[in-house]
């Protein structure tokens, strides 16, 4: 009997203690939970769901596209372009031939489709863009700052290639071809242009020589040449000068006098705004910077692309 109560007080004092750890550790517990409790829900109160407001962004305003209708160089509907004129332009009328009207490039002469003309009552005739006509073209514009910046990064980035040799379908300054010159220089800008001689001249907005600015192009031609009615293509920089890659390489060369004087066939832009086009800033800039260039710079050079 004595030994079943000790064994007896010995199973209720065990009973006692895990009761006691166990009433001890419930509001342990509670206290140690409570914590992550109240962070979650501080969480949870500064954690917000997106708005209307907050995902619908105001909308970009966008320049305005120039419409535009090619010049062909043939009087058929497969001939190559030449250039563009913008749409409502007057056109300078020099005949007609079936379909088509005969009118001045600046340098070359071209046709346009009757269909992409408006005559007036007075028998003026002007560049119709046509939606959907494939000879028609939207050119991305930019504001006039911006055409500004971008001239003057071309100028920068052209000046740079001055001396880098001669390459035959070169593209890098590992050495350039005219055309190649061209694509390097303007996609270095962010700016994309057709890949050969003929598309590069093709694809741009005509204009006269008189109205060159930098970052414009310049083609030339061999009057002896019996296929190619173009043959060069240089970057016009300002004051009369223009970048090319000769066969001697990358110069800076004058339009005004000598073999390029002779040979210079027309000029077309790529760079357009969505204003008045007028950046006599940068050019009175080019035009500085040109004056101190030494004389083997600015020779004469014939290429051989």
């Amino acid at each position: 009997m004595k030994n079943c109560a000790q064994r007896f007080r010995r199973l209720l004092c065990l009973a006692l203690c895990l009761t006691t750890v166990f009433i001890t550790a419930m509001p342990s517990t509670a206290i140690v939970a409570q914590p992550d409790l109240q962070a979650a829900a501080s969480a949870a109160q500064t954690v917000q769901l997106p708005t209307t407001q907050s995902v619908v962004q105001e909308p970009q305003e966008q320049n305005a596209a120039q419409k535009a209708v090619e010049v062909q160089l043939k009087p058929w509907a497969a001939a190559p372009g030449i250039g563009h004129y913008e749409d409502g332009r007057e056109l300078s009328v020099l005949g007609t031939s079936g379909d088509y009207y005969q009118v001045d490039c600046y340098g070359m002469t071209g046709y346009i489709h009757k269909d992409l003309v408006r005559v007036d009552e007075t028998g003026r005739v002007f560049a119709q863009h046509v939606e959907g006509d494939g000879h028609t073209k939207e050119f991305d514009t930019m504001s006039l700052s911006e055409v500004i910046l971008l001239r003057s990064d071309i100028y920068n980035v052209a000046m740079k290639q001055r001396g880098i040799r001669y390459l035959l379908g070169g593209c890098s300054r590992k050495g350039f071809d005219c055309c190649g010159l061209l694509n390097y220089i303007f996609h270095s800008c962010g700016k994309y242009i057709p890949w050969s001689v003929e598309s590069q001249l093709a694809g741009g907005m005509i204009i006269p020589k008189e109205s060159l600015q930098c970052g414009d192009m310049v083609f030339f031609h061999r009057t002896n040449h019996p296929t190619y009615y173009v043959t060069h293509v240089g970057v016009y920089l300002g004051d009369g000068k223009f970048l090319h890659a000769s066969n001697s390489g990358v110069v800076v060369a004058s339009l005004e006098e000598g073999y390029f004087a002779q040979r210079f066939l027309c000029a077309r832009r790529y760079l357009l705004a969505d204003a008045v086009d007028a950046v006599a800033p940068t050019q009175a800039a080019n035009a500085k910077e040109l004056s101190f260039l030494p004389d083997w710079l600015l020779k004469r050079e014939i290429w051989n692309d």
